[in-house]
């Protein structure tokens, strides 16, 4: 199994999720410890060897903001929906100016408007380059409400996605969670269990899962 690390940081706390290959709890501990003790804000880990129990974790059950951790969600959303013929891998998404927006990816600096794409090749793009515009184009086509409503459902009530990306004043579902967490929110905890029924092919088929996982490998 290859190593999946998953690292979100902002101005003020980060939230670290990692499959590691090696290491024992208190090696892990020795090696993590100062770094957390360094960092002047709020801090939450969860470390696991895939397979093997928890080998180290601080404030792993608190929710704090994902940045574009939750892209992985909604990823995995888009898949049930498939699944379910809610949507189809091979619906367009067509680029308006308007659903142009900055920050990580290609479509904004590279594409011009009018430019058609695959929804499965718009997934490809917000996982493989985070592209937020990407994003956007994948939550016109699945919703943003349906994401955290699958996360609920498959035990995981703190993974939220709360807008569209740099769209929060037009799109937010709940102000007040946009505010306080930005974009999305979930806990180490929460990553921890997605990614492993990932890795154990439980998420929608085990094609499902090669696929998502193969997106991701490319991040």
């Amino acid at each position: 199994m290859k190593k999946v690390t998953v690292l979100s940081c902002f101005s003020l706390s980060f939230l670290c999720v990692l499959r590691v290959l090696g290491g024992s709890s208190s090696q892990l501990a020795t090696r993590i410890e100062p770094l957390v003790k360094a960092h002047e804000g709020r801090v939450a880990i969860a470390v696991q060897k895939f397979g093997d129990p928890v080998a180290f974790s601080l404030n792993a059950d608190e929710p704090l903001p994902t940045a574009s951790l939750i892209k992985f969600p909604i990823m995995v959303e888009a898949y049930h929906q498939f699944k379910e013929g809610k949507a189809k891998p091979s619906d367009l998404c067509i680029l308006q100016k308007d659903d142009m927006v900055p920050g990580a990816g290609v479509l904004t600096p590279h594409f011009s408007p009018g430019a058609t794409l695959t929804l499965r090749d718009a997934i490809r793009l917000m996982i493989a380059f985070s592209d937020n515009t990407a994003t956007n184009l994948v939550l016109d086509h699945i919703g943003i409400r349906p994401v955290n409503t699958r996360m609920e459902s498959l035990g995981l009530p703190n993974t939220k996605i709360h807008s569209k990306v740099y769209k929060r004043s037009t799109s937010s579902i709940d102000m007040a969670r946009s505010e306080k967490f930005g974009l999305g929110s979930t806990s180490p905890n929460e990553m921890l269990k997605l990614l492993t029924m990932l890795l154990e092919n439980k998420l929608i088929s085990p094609e499902a899962c090669k696929e998502m996982t193969e997106h991701m490998l490319r991040c």
